[in-house]
């Protein structure tokens, strides 16, 4: 029996739960599936579940890879709350965190550097609050309702402008023939 082969349409939150459950029920002994009503179902485990793509249209996650894109939100949301964040130097996340300033990055997969930051910062309550603090400075700066609606403004406006650029530098179609007599 070949296994379930799921695309998923939206990247936030709920994508990124069902995908690392996904994950945590692939790598552990099948018979603890403790919070799974139904390990199986019509012959098919949790483990025969693959992600074979996923769509967003939010930038921050468009042509990153799915465990990429499932983490973007989630670090704004712990930056909005001040919450120091220690992320990997991938995807999105260089462009959102200025390392030492209002969060840390570590290279990926590197699980000593990762430990190394985080108990750097849990050791030091006044870099803590230094880097939270920072961290909500930039969501308020950069990514208020009222910021985004003006960077989608812009966005399109450059659009719009490359496009009449474009229709301009085309030559003029010759007027077609018509079928009416001439008045």
């Amino acid at each position: 029996m070949d296994g379930i082969r799921l695309a998923i349409a939206g990247v936030g939150n709920c994508a990124g739960s069902l995908v690392q459950g996904i994950e945590f029920y692939r790598t552990h002994d099948p018979s603890e599936t403790a919070g799974v009503l139904h390990p199986e179902i019509g012959g098919y485990r949790i483990e025969d579940i693959q992600v074979v793509c996923a769509f967003d249209v939010d930038a921050r996650k468009v042509g990153r890879t799915l465990d990429e894109a499932v983490f973007e939100l989630v670090n704004l949301e712990a930056l909005s709350c001040g919450t120091p964040v220690v992320a990997s130097h991938v995807g999105g996340f260089p462009d959102l965190i200025a390392d030492g300033v209002n969060g840390s990055l570590v290279p990926p997969g590197d699980p000593e550097a990762l430990a190394s930051r985080l108990e750097a910062i849990l050791d030091d309550p006044v870099l803590a609050r230094r880097l939270g603090d920072e961290g909500r400075r930039t969501i308020l700066r950069d990514f208020t309702w009222t910021r985004v609606a003006e960077k989608l403004e812009t966005h399109y406006q450059r659009l719009l402008a490359r496009r009449a650029a474009a229709s301009a530098a085309e030559p003029s179609a010759a007027p077609r023939p018509s079928n009416e007599p001439s008045r």
